[in-house]
């Protein structure tokens, strides 16, 4: 398993497939707002539904999150933060604090990427599983971190949609962080749509030379990092 995780995403040779996928038109792809609050400290929080794509028959849905503080000095630059779940009050509240302190919008997106799938499978099992599928039907289009990275590139493209609808300057360009599987969501989202990425932050994820740690893995410790145990 660990072969294809470096012969797919580790070599520019094979870069070309998930540009493919994300660059894909997808006529399921929509948004549609949900709900619009004001918090205590005067930021407003609007929720949207997204529909990013389907993805091998299944439809994908999140929710999305847009903080925009109550003084908004740099209106058209967004930090996108991309989560597994969906956020709770609390967590809502910190990141419009956050929103506060750079004086420039916030957007959460949730359920990166969709899951259970497969009979419950999750998280790094449930990307394991679709690059195995990978491995054995050669269709590129199985690996689900190109749907979870085109996923990110859709809720830019409502975030400025609706910005340009609602908003006096709309939001065109971002930054980008995400922990662990978002944190290599993160990477690819800047490799695919770097004309409006400003940054990233990736938090966790940093295996970006995979050919040359994977060896380095088995030098130092005598086996793979039990953190990839589902990939070996």
């Amino acid at each position: 398993m660990v072969a294809i995780i470096v012969s797919l995403m580790g070599g520019t040779v094979h870069a070309q497939p998930i540009f493919d996928y994300v660059n894909k038109p997808d006529a399921a792809y929509a948004w549609e707002k949900t709900d619009e609050t004001e918090l205590a400290s005067g930021a407003t929080v609007t929720r949207l539904t997204l529909t990013s794509q389907v993805w091998r028959g299944i439809t994908w849905r999140h929710r999305l999150h847009l903080l925009a503080p109550a003084d908004m000095k740099y209106p058209r630059t967004a930090l996108l933060v991309i989560t597994g779940g969906s956020p709770n009050n609390s967590e809502i509240s910190q990141l419009a604090t956050v929103a506060g302190l750079l004086s420039a919008p916030v957007v959460i997106l949730g359920d990166i990427p969709n899951q259970p799938l497969y009979e419950g499978l999750r998280e790094d099992a449930l990307i394991a599983f679709t690059f195995q599928n990978y491995l054995e039907s050669g269709d590129t289009s199985w690996p689900l971190l190109f749907p979870m990275t085109k996923a990110a590139v859709k809720a830019m493209d409502a975030v400025e949609e609706y910005t340009q609808k609602q908003w006096a300057v709309a939001v065109d360009s971002f930054f980008v962080t995400g922990a662990s599987k978002r944190g290599w969501t993160t990477w690819f989202t800047a490799c695919v749509a770097p004309q409006r990425i400003k940054g990233i932050a990736p938090m966790v994820y940093d295996n970006l030379n995979l050919a040359a740690q994977m060896p380095h893995q088995i030098e130092a410790w005598g086996d793979y990092s039990e953190q990839i145990d589902d990939y070996t």
